[in-house]
């Protein structure tokens, strides 16, 4: 824990964030990727760097066939792993498996693979950092086995909790995950089979998983229809839902992006974005940076784009426009550290990297991205850098000052960090004289150097406010 003392005309040190980015490929912690065939050694990659790094050997086998998983650390170290069903730690000939016992769908319990589009994500909330949630979902062939489950370990990779259900109903194969509106806490969101139901479930600092908001918006899909991935935008503010093999009077809802409350959980209705003319099979889908448009993989391999930013579904449709075309059926796509598109090999190959304007949708190529062969999958994770509060220094005040109203902002967040009605007790000091936000009086505090400590579970930051007197000196004369 870092901890910033703001003295006035006292010692000082100052915090530091290794990201203040929103977006998720430009923190450390996701610049490794794992891929793999189902064979014998899967690939980690550092996607800044290009570096790849086998994983496995002969005698133990990494394999993958759709969604996996892969935490980093906030320097950019590989910590471990997962294919959905198990995990490994380290490369080449340390490869570890730490874990077979993860529970993404699996075609009712044939192979070592999760069979889920994305089926897996490991989340971390930034102020629990020793902390990794591993949430997994069943996949379509298996049908309702094990519902939405996480599991918990620390860095060293440790298990913290074995598995905990969190949804006992058969989810789709999708499962994203976003900030809350406070800059810290985790929204984790799945689709529930069969309904018009989403579940958002909320990562807190302490490690519990809030039960489910439920947004009654969600076209009702079953069956096949059930493969496609999830995505948040990276402002945090819209949800994207990919719909393969949609039939009968959905059809024509390929894609489905709706408006998401970040404060609440709560999802409504955006827009309608598919032609159904081409009968494509949307399979995963992410957004552009800014949010204004829509990418999505389809059965074929195809990667299209939408400009969703009207809201209005006939004028949406009228911009859609070819990213990459057919080849290497069924790939999940996401944006990687180095800013581009990927692809992944779907049924053969190699993963293949999109350059282009993601934001204008416009100046595309498609290239090899791996020199190594991948398959259906990319990582879901979701490993937000570790978060300090940082107190706005104030002062020096005489006791003459009238109450002054700290603030206290989330060093990578750069928002307000106070919760007076979930923390309640974030200040402490003399001269605070309401815990929740902040106020400070010195005719309370009196003459002296205060002492005021901001505390947000694990975490906290310290000031110094230098209060004087403000009575004349009677002693002179």
């Amino acid at each position: 824990m870092l901890i910033t003392m703001l003295l006035s005309g006292h010692f000082s040190w100052g915090q530091s964030c290794v990201s203040t980015s929103i977006y998720p490929w430009e923190w450390p912690s996701h610049r490794n990727w794992f891929f793999a065939p189902n064979l014998w050694t899967g690939t980690i990659k550092n996607m800044n760097s290009g570096v790849e790094t086998v994983a496995g050997y002969v005698g133990l086998a990494v394999t993958s066939y759709e969604g996996t998983t892969i935490a980093s650390d906030d320097n950019g170290n590989l910590l471990f792993y997962a294919n959905g069903r198990r995990m490994w730690r380290n490369t080449g000939g340390a490869t570890t498996l730490i874990s077979a016992g993860l529970t993404t769908g699996n075609e009712g319990g044939v192979g070592n693979n999760g069979s889920a589009v994305q089926g897996i994500i490991t989340v971390r909330h930034p102020l629990n950092p020793d902390v990794y949630h591993i949430f997994t979902v069943d996949d379509i062939i298996g049908g309702y086995r094990e519902g939405v489950v996480y599991f918990t370990y620390n860095v060293a990779t440790n298990t913290l909790s074995g598995k905990t259900q969190i949804g006992a109903f058969r989810p789709g194969e999708g499962i994203a995950a976003t900030k809350h509106a406070n800059g810290v806490d985790i929204w984790v969101t799945v689709y529930r089979a069969g309904t018009n139901q989403y579940h958002s479930y909320l990562v807190k600092c302490d490690g519990s998983v809030d039960p489910a908001v439920i947004s009654t918006v969600a076209p009702s899909r079953n069956n096949n229809e059930l493969r496609g991935g999830l995505a948040f935008s990276f402002q945090g503010n819209r949800f994207a839902h990919a719909y393969p093999n949609a039939t009968g009077g959905q059809a024509d809802h390929e894609v489905e992006v709706f408006n998401f409350n970040n404060a609440t959980g709560v999802l409504t209705p955006y827009a309608t974005c598919s032609d159904i003319s081409s009968n494509e099979s949307a399979c995963d889908v992410t957004f552009s940076p800014d949010g204004n448009r829509v990418y999505y993989s389809t059965a074929t391999g195809a990667v299209y784009t939408y400009d969703i930013s009207s809201g209005v579904n006939a004028t949406i449709k009228a911009t859609k426009t070819l990213v990459s075309g057919a080849g290497g059926n069924y790939p999940s796509i996401e944006i990687a550290a180095d800013g581009n598109l990927y692809k992944s090999a779907g049924t053969t190959g190699t993963i293949k990297r999109i350059t282009g304007n993601l934001n204008a949708g416009s100046g595309f190529a498609t290239a090899s991205g791996s020199s190594a062969s991948g398959s259906l999958g990319l990582p879901s994770m979701y490993l937000p850098p570790q978060e300090e509060p940082d107190i706005t220094e104030v002062g020096p005040f005489t006791t003459c000052d009238g109450p002054i109203d700290l603030e206290t902002n989330w060093l990578c967040a750069g928002i307000n960090a106070e919760d007076a009605v979930n923390f309640p007790n974030a200040y402490q000091g003399t001269g605070i004289t309401n815990n929740g936000t902040g106020i400070f009086d010195p005719a309370t505090a009196g003459v002296g150097s205060h002492r005021i400590i901001f505390t947000r579970c694990s975490v906290d930051d310290t000031i110094f406010i230098d209060v004087s007197s403000c009575c004349p000196d009677t002693t002179l004369g």
